[in-house]
């Protein structure tokens, strides 16, 4: 159960709990402030107690007596001032005794909430007789009905009772509301991580309340983000598919104009040439961005040792990393291996080590690391001894055209990193950054044993 179910579920519980107590409390309040007022017929008590003595003798009162004493009535018969059902009276009764035979009706009230009663009644064979009661206030709990004869487990009985039936009906209530809320914000989560895709459809979306329009509103959000997100990317990859051909054709003919150009102008040449380079550079970025973007959909599966990719693609770095006199170390075990796409994951580390050389200073250091997990997942983490990332850039790391203030922006557009994720992305894993203690950063990818299924 959710947090969100439990909270709902402990309110709805509580809630109902207290309206509980404070009936009870109200209840009983009024019940003790009427019950002085409401008093018994006094002179139909009378005569079914000669009536019973009559017909059923002092055992028979006896019984009828012990049923009025669970209403706090206490009643004694007399004869000549004589007890004729022989049982110990309350001190009270016996305290206002003489009072009571003073007169043939006498109606006292010792307390507010006290009644004594006395008066004559005659049988039905003529006899004289004086009837006397005592009615009190229950003490402690109500009296419990006389068919549950045993008061603690007749109110035992009715505590589970309404316990559970406020459980069964906060538990309902509880899931009716957490059950949608849960669903949206799974399906929040998947478009957060990059699954536009994601949607919550029937039947909450059928529903004709609130959580059901916001159920709609959401997926036609979602429909709406991902036209959008998808127009984008079919934009990027057609334009710079446009502009690769002018590129190459203006390209031709600047190699073509630097031979016949003179000596003094020849600077120019070389500037426009690394002005178009670095342009065709961006091209070949966003072409590939828009590649990874579309998935992993027409590439083989493949088992792969991790760490074997890692030297691999360290090895090819090693010429330009001593250029800048950058040095490279990894970090791995014999073997890591894992199922993926070999062609993304060396693209990724590729850009990964292009990002750590180009932050780094001179004579600084890079350092490749790679694990594996109980799970058959590995992680791999790249470190570069560089200046690092403003800890509110890291958040946008990894967007594309992204380019932090601490680093040079003469050089790269951006991608780099975007393109990483998208194949971490791809893979079903998960990137993180964060700036290295004494200096740089580290970026650290999560894989899983095997990537999700491919989508078109």
């Amino acid at each position: 159960m959710s947090r969100l179910y439990t909270r709902l579920f402990l309110w709805f519980c509580v809630a109902n709990l207290l309206t509980l107590a404070i009936s009870a409390l109200v209840l009983g309040r009024i019940a003790r402030e009427n019950y002085a007022t409401i008093q018994p017929d006094w002179h139909e008590l009378a005569t079914d107690c000669a009536a019973l003595y009559e017909s059923g003798g002092p055992d028979a009162v006896a019984v009828w007596a012990r049923q009025l004493q669970r209403r706090g009535i206490h009643v004694a018969l007399l004869d000549n001032g004589r007890d004729l059902l022989m049982a110990p009276q309350p001190p009270l009764m016996e305290r206002y005794l003489p009072q009571l035979m003073a007169g043939s009706e006498i109606i006292l009230h010792p307390t507010s909430s006290t009644t004594l009663a006395s008066l004559n009644v005659e049988t039905d064979r003529g006899r004289s007789l004086r009837f006397v009661a005592l009615r009190e206030p229950p003490h402690g709990r109500p009296r419990m009905p006389p068919y549950l004869p045993r008061a603690p487990y007749g109110m035992l009985i009715e505590i589970t009772v309404s316990l559970l039936v406020i459980g069964v009906v906060t538990w309902r209530i509880a899931r009716g509301i957490g059950t949608p809320v849960e669903q949206l914000q799974q399906a929040a989560r998947r478009i957060a991580t990059g699954d536009l895709s994601a949607r919550i459809g029937a039947p909450l979306t059928d529903a004709q309340d609130e959580l059901g329009q916001l159920a709609r509103d959401f997926d036609h959000m979602a429909h709406r983000v991902e036209s959008l997100v998808e127009r984008n990317r079919w934009l990027l990859r057609d334009v710079s598919h446009e502009l690769r051909s002018p590129l190459a054709r203006l390209q031709l003919a600047l190699e073509l104009g630097r031979g016949q150009a003179a000596a003094e102008v020849q600077p120019y040449f070389d500037r426009a040439y690394r002005e178009i380079a670095r342009v065709d550079q961006l091209i070949a970025q966003m072409l590939a961005l828009a590649r990874v973007e579309e998935g992993a959909a027409g590439i083989e599966l493949e088992s792969i040792d991790l760490a074997a990719l890692a030297g691999e693609r360290l090895a090819e770095a090693r010429m330009e990393l001593d250029r800048a006199g950058l040095s490279a170390e990894l970090e791995a075990p014999s073997a890591v291996p894992l199922h993926g796409y070999p062609v993304l994951l060396g693209r990724a580390l590729d850009n990964l080590l292009s990002n750590a050389a180009k932050f780094s200073p001179a004579g600084g250091g890079i350092v490749v690391r790679v694990t594996g997990d109980v799970a058959g997942g590995a992680r791999l983490v790249v470190e570069d001894r560089g200046p690092g990332v403003p800890e509110g850039e890291l958040a946008q790391l990894f967007s594309p055209f992204f380019r932090g203030s601490n680093g040079p922006r003469a050089n790269g557009q951006g991608l780099g990193l975007a393109i990483v994720e998208r194949i971490v992305q791809v893979h079903g894993g998960q990137c993180r950054a964060a700036n290295r203690e004494g200096g740089g950063l580290t970026v650290t990818l999560t894989l899983p044993a095997s990537p999700p299924p491919a989508s078109a």
